[in-house]
């Protein structure tokens, strides 16, 4: 199959403008991301407790614009693309109710629900009145050594079976950052008498989470955090008034989009060390390309947390995570490859940092070291199996961009390291494919695993490699694209769906570097790539966090990358 090279050159130039659009003047760039229902409901609810009347006319319409016809909200933002979710209907109909919305189609469908009725704390921290019972980690957990809570993980990677509730007292990092949240909510809520112990463990959590605000105001740069700790606070007899409280609402006023929803989250070092990576593919890059990657590179530098690793924002680098650090190390040393000047101490101090983060089982989960496994193939989400927040176990997508920044070094350190991640992937394999905690998903798990494995030198020939070559080349679509639903994140097989720019571009991506895959499927992908990016589509609910995801910079950054590459690729196999 013949690429038209016009069209191709065309939709590639269309994707640097479309991906610089989104660099801001620091040098980071920038994005919308959008989840469900559940944050915008959140926010309102909180507003009622606070007596705040601001954004809530807005947040109202918008809410109710995202309704579905039979009265119940989708797993995703857009109703239409999704099934109902129960989780996601019972808080928005909580918040508008609260508002004396009408809410009688909703009341229909949650009475004719006949599916799973399980909530999570945070959702029932949210809705639940109080003297309403919900469970909720106990205060006095807050009296737990951190010490402690990380030997249990050490031992549940060594003898899972034995301590396999360990996680339920050293839970992920995300979740340890919202139990003091959970707990003083929880425990203000449930309207039991509240003894001496309890009331000095309150006492500890409340100085947590005053500890822990940053100077933007938000808890962690991200607004359900951000959400919790206000409402624990005003729980705990703080005033709209108090200094911390203005900051953190200022902080979700900032944060609202054009619809009136809120962004959860800005992911300036993620979203940077992609783009860097991408932009540094185009061949003989233009002077614009140049100065926005040394922007970048700059920007990157100067956020580096104390540890050496990077968190996902800059706002954040008190809490660094291995997937960040893999991702702007990837980028500075491609840059340094290139002829840009990056600081040999800002690289020294990622790697090290990165490497001593490495599980003992041989891959990278997302923020912790040890914390707890998992099965080979799928993490289970806690839709499924209650406790998938809590584990941050090795994941094939992080582990995978482990492999490519350490892909650069060649020292004794690094090669035992990539060894060890090379068992892990190989052992973590689901049949065909790997499991992708971070991106939707199957496609992305593959994706990075086999981007991961291919930098690292592992043989082409492996079976366990030309199994996952031949799946991704064998699920290609009619319109040469790749999709996935976002169902697939909660399944525990791929469940095809039409293509995006997305899947396609991972998986392009992947097989170019595969002497053996079929060209022809090369060479569809890309077309299909060129025909969508020159006909202004955008970005898909490909990404995941948790839960799945639309993240609006995506449907350039990956593109574009794949264009690039695509160029290099034809003219190595000439």
């Amino acid at each position: 199959m013949g690429i038209n090279m016009e069209k191709f050159y065309k939709a590639r130039n269309m994707a640097v403008d479309k991906l610089l659009e989104h660099q801001n003047p620091d040098g980071s760039f920038s994005g919308n991301v959008d989840f469900n229902a559940w944050a915008d409901a959140a926010y309102l609810i909180l507003l009622h407790e606070l007596g705040v009347e601001e954004d809530v006319e807005d947040l109202k319409k918008d809410l109710l614009c995202r309704m579905k016809e039979d009265g119940s909200w989708g797993a995703l933002s857009d109703g239409s693309q999704s099934e109902p979710d129960y989780k996601s209907t019972v808080i928005a109909y909580t918040a508008l109710d609260r508002y004396g919305e009408n809410m009688e189609k909703t009341e229909r469908w949650l009475k004719s629900y006949s599916g799973s009725i399980w909530l999570d704390p945070y959702t029932e921290m949210m809705i639940r009145e109080k003297g309403e019972k919900f469970f909720f980690p106990p205060a006095v957990l807050a009296y737990i050594p951190s010490w402690i809570g990380k030997a249990l993980g050490y031992l549940h990677m060594k003898f899972p079976k034995v301590f396999f509730w360990s996680y339920f007292l050293f839970p992920s990092a995300w979740t340890r950052n919202a139990f003091p949240q959970l707990q003083i909510v929880g425990t203000r809520k449930n309207g039991r008498r509240i003894g001496i112990m309890t009331k000095k463990a309150l006492d500890i959590l409340e100085k947590r989470i005053l500890d822990t605000q940053l100077r933007n105001g938000s808890w962690f740069d991200t607004i359900l955090p951000t959400i919790g700790a206000l409402y624990a606070l005003h729980l705990s007899g703080y005033g709209n008034d108090e200094e911390c409280m203005q900051a953190g609402l200022q902080f979700l006023r900032m944060q609202k989009q054009e619809k009136g929803r809120l962004n959860r989250f800005d992911l300036t070092i993620w979203n940077t060390s992609l783009a860097i990576s991408s932009l540094l593919e185009v061949k003989d890059g233009e002077p614009e390309i140049r100065e926005a990657v040394q922007k970048g590179i700059y920007f990157l530098t100067q956020n580096q947390g104390v540890s050496g690793g990077w968190a996902f924002t800059h706002s954040n680098r008190e809490l660094p995570d291995h997937d960040d650090t893999a991702l702007a190390l990837i980028a500075l040393k491609k840059a340094e490859v290139r002829g840009y000047k990056v600081a040999k101490r800002t690289i020294q101090k990622g790697y090290a940092f990165l490497l001593s983060r490495q599980n003992v089982d041989g891959g990278w989960g997302a923020f912790d070291k040890n914390q707890s496994v998992k099965q080979p193939g799928l993490l289970p989400p806690y839709h499924v199996e209650y406790g998938h927040e809590l584990k941050d176990p090795s994941t094939a997508d992080v582990t995978g961009h482990a492999l490519l920044a350490l892909s650069f070094r060649n020292d004794r350190m690094a090669g035992e390291a990539i060894d060890r991640a090379r068992n892990w992937l190989k052992k973590d394999q689901a049949g065909n494919c790997w499991y992708g905690r971070w991106g939707l998903c199957y496609y992305y798990g593959t994706s990075r695993a086999l981007l991961g494995l291919a930098a690292a030198g592992e043989k082409q020939t492996e079976p366990y490699v030309k199994r996952s070559v031949s799946w991704m080349e064998n699920t290609q679509n009619d319109d040469g694209g790749w999709g996935e639903n976002y169902r697939s994140y909660y399944f525990r097989t791929p469940v095809p769906d039409k293509s995006t720019l997305e899947h396609t571009a991972w998986c392009v991506l992947s097989l170019m570097k595969y002497k053996d895959a079929d060209r022809e499927a090369i060479d569809r992908g890309i077309a299909y790539l060129a025909d969508k990016i020159m006909a202004g589509t955008e970005a898909s609910y490909a990404a995941a966090a948790i839960e799945p995801a639309c993240y609006e910079i995506y449907a350039s950054v990956f593109p574009l990358q794949a264009l690039a590459e695509y160029e290099k690729y034809i003219s190595g196999q000439k």
